[in-house]
C-alpha cells in the first residue's frame, strides 16, 4: 500500500514530537512543514531536506496530500482545518480542537459538511498503555461497576505565566485548556460519554489563564469524575486511580508509566505490565493512519472533542 504523505503545521515544540513519530512510523511520509514564521520555516527545511511553507493554503496548492497535522495554537486552528476537509485531506489536530466553544462547534461542522478527509484530535493518554488496559479491564467486568475516577495532572511550572498557553486569545485559558482536556478525555474513553460537570477555576496571574483547576463530572454509565490540575503544584503529581465495587486501578506516570495496579477488595495487589506512557505518540499515529483507510481506530473524533470543549467553555461553569 502506498505511504500516507502527511505535512505539520506548526513547527514549534510539540511538531517535533510528531515530526519524530512520523519519521519512524511505517506507512507514512513526512513531505513538507508549514510555519508564519521564516526562521522556523529555514530551520526545518535545513534539518529535513524538504519544503516549508507559509500557510496551508499554499501547502495545498504545491503538494498531494493524504493528511496534515496541526500543532499550531489553539486560536489559530480553524481556518486551517476547514481548509484542508475542503480539500479532501485528513486532519490530526493538536488538543484542545480550538481556543472556544463556538469555534470547536464550528470545526465539528466542517468535519460532517466535508468528509472527502477525516478530522481526529490527538488526546494521546488514551493510548498509554495503562489506559488501553483499564478499558478493557473493566469492560471484562474486573473491577465490577465503576464508580469513579480521579485524575491528577499537576507540576511546579511557574514560567507558564509568560507562554502562550495562558494567554487566553490565544488558548481559550490556562492549565484547563492544557491539561484538564486530557483528563476529561480519558475519562469519557474509559468510562462513558460526560453528562454533567462543574468547572472551577483558580486565577493569580492578572489577564492570564487559570492556573490551576477543580473539575467533577458524571458519565451515561453513571460513573463519577473528580480532576485536579495546576502550573503551580509544589510537587508535581500526574497519575489516576479508578474505583470499582470490586477493585480499584491506579496508575502513576513517573518512572515511564509502564505499571497499572490493580488493587482487589481484599487488599490483594497485582501489578500488570503495561506499554510505556512514552509509547502513545506512536500509538497514537498509528491509530490515526487506520481511521484514515476506515480501519477500526481509538483516534479521538470531533465530536469527543466537541464534548469536551463544551465542558471547558468560559461561558458556562455548570453543563
Amino acid at each position: 500500500m502506498k505511504n500516507k504523505r502527511i505535512a505539520v503545521i506548526g513547527l514549534g515544540g510539540i511538531a517535533n514530537t510528531h515530526i519524530n513519530v512520523l519519521q519512524n512510523t511505517e506507512g507514512a511520509d513526512l513531505v513538507a512543514g508549514v510555519d508564519c514564521f521564516q526562521s522556523k520555516r529555514e530551520l526545518f527545511a535545513e534539518n529535513h531536506g524538504l519544503p516549508a511553507y507559509e500557510n496551508i493554503h499554499e501547502l495545498l496548492d504545491r503538494e498531494d496530500l493524504d493528511g496534515i497535522i496541526v500543532a499550531t495554537p489553539p486560536s489559530q486552528r480553524e481556518e486551517i482545518i476547514k481548509s484542508a476537509l475542503q480539500a479532501s485531506v485528513s486532519v490530526l489536530s493538536e488538543k484542545p480542537l480550538a481556543h472556544s466553544e463556538e469555534s470547536a462547534r464550528r470545526i465539528a461542522e466542517y468535519a460532517k459538511l466535508y468528509t472527502g478527509g477525516k478530522l481526529s484530535v490527538g488526546y494521546c493518554h488514551r493510548f498509554t498503555g495503562a489506559a488501553q488496559c483499564a478499558r478493557k479491564l473493566i469492560r471484562e467486568g474486573a473491577i465490577g461497576d465503576p464508580v469513579w475516577m480521579q485524575i491528577v495532572f499537576s507540576g511546579n511550572m511557574p514560567a507558564m505565566k509568560e507562554h502562550w498557553m495562558t494567554d487566553p486569545v490565544v488558548s481559550g485559558g490556562g492549565a484547563a485548556m492544557d491539561n484538564a482536556c486530557h483528563a476529561l478525555d480519558l475519562f469519557q474513553f474509559i468510562l462513558g460519554r460526560i453528562t454533567s460537570s462543574s468547572v472551577e477555576r483558580r486565577h493569580s496571574w492578572e489577564g492570564r489563564g487559570e492556573d490551576s483547576f477543580a473539575i467533577s463530572a458524571k458519565s451515561d454509565q453513571g460513573a463519577l469524575g473528580v480532576f485536579l490540575g495546576s502550573y503551580l503544584c509544589s510537587v508535581p503529581e500526574n497519575k489516576w486511580e479508578i474505583c470499582g465495587t470490586e477493585a480499584v486501578l491506579s496508575f502513576d506516570y513517573d518512572g515511564g508509566g509502564a505499571t497499572l495496579v490493580k488493587t482487589s477488595s481484599d487488599k490483594q495487589r497485582e501489578e500488570i505490565p503495561v506499554a510505556a506512557a512514552g509509547t502513545r505518540f506512536p500509538s497514537q499515529m498509528l491509530s490515526w493512519l487506520d481511521s484514515m483507510d476506515g480501519r477500526q481506530s481509538d483516534i479521538a473524533t470531533a465530536e469527543q472533542a466537541l464534548d469536551i470543549a463544551v465542558v471547558l467553555s468560559e461561558d458556562k461553569l455548570l453543563v
